[in-house]
């Protein structure tokens, strides 16, 4: 099993947001998670992503306990999410932003905008994201220029930059 999120609990004052949440997530599944509005859905990501610590229950991993690592720790085992605003370099492409995301672990963002080094491999990585999003032929648009639902494609794309699990 890849995630199991055991009984988790997450509470915020007198408010219970997660109440005994349990869900498994095996390898190479593709689950989703739908309800209305206020019903805890994005509460439950920033839970399993590390930006919220339960207040009760147990987050595995692999089968590693993670309950309560920080969301950088997180990104390291493989545990990735998109955000529902997005920031990207406005007056860069799309294709720049992605190059941007592929460099940025390796050095830092100083970095990844003045070294050329790989650049040609990460190039075709770039290419590979955004056709793989659907964006291929927007690639040297600026992303000022689309509009939010594309942005949130383009997030996609990004996200899957750090190979996630």
């Amino acid at each position: 099993m890849l995630l199991e999120v055991r009984n988790v609990t997450m509470q915020f004052g007198g408010l219970k947001a997660l109440d005994e949440v349990s869900l498994h997530v095996e390898k190479d599944a593709i689950k989703g998670l739908i309800g209305p509005n206020g019903s805890g859905k994005t509460t439950l990501f920033n839970v399993i992503s590390g930006f919220y610590k339960p207040t009760r229950g147990t987050l595995f991993l692999d089968g590693e306990d993670i309950t309560g690592r920080p969301p950088h720790a997180l990104a390291r085992k493989g545990i990735a999410r998109t955000f529902q605003g997005t920031l990207f370099f406005e007056k860069r492409s799309l294709i720049d932003n992605l190059l941007l995301a592929l460099q940025a672990p390796q050095r830092g963002i100083a970095w990844s905008v003045f070294s050329s080094k790989r650049e040609k491999e990460q190039r075709k990585r770039a290419e590979e994201l955004l056709e793989f999003v659907g964006l291929r032929e927007l690639s040297a648009e600026l992303v000022e220029n689309i509009p939010v639902g594309t942005r949130h494609l383009l997030e996609i794309g990004r996200v899957i930059t750090t190979n996630p699990k």
